[in-house]
């Protein structure tokens, strides 16, 4: 990263976090998404429940990620059938937070390198240096 150039007490932060999974195990990831779906669902007029995931791995993690925090999908990644790749979280200094909605369309767009207080990487690259 170039050398910080933000405020010297910044009075606002953003924290960018990106974290990259591999959907290692799709069976498992499918049957915990349909096991949210049929909680939220609970029990139709017969005592059955429509089935929502299906085979849609897509599916599957629009419930999952619908349900859970992204940490606690990183903390519990296995049991959900993914497997950790590369991650990074950046923390950015501001002079004030935007309005609200502000960013939504474009959130790492404004990204500005010269802004990040701190930036913690975990790669496998790492681990082979």
């Amino acid at each position: 990263l170039p050398p910080y150039a933000g405020p010297a007490e910044p009075s606002a932060l953003s924290v960018l976090i990106r974290r990259d999974y591999a959907v290692a195990e799709p069976p498992r990831l499918l049957a915990q998404a349909q096991r949210l779906a049929d909680i939220d669902a609970g029990p139709g007029g017969d005592g059955s429940t429509t089935p929502v995931v299906g085979t849609s791995v897509h599916a599957a993690l629009g419930v999952l990620f619908g349900e859970y925090e992204p940490d606690e999908i990183a903390s519990r990644h296995k049991e959900f059938g993914l497997e950790e790749g590369d991650s990074t979280l950046w923390v950015s200094a501001a002079e004030a937070l935007p309005e609200p909605g502000e960013w939504l369309g474009a959130p790492f767009e404004d990204a500005d390198p010269e802004l990040v207080v701190c930036r913690f990487d975990v790669s496998a690259v790492f681990d082979e240096e």
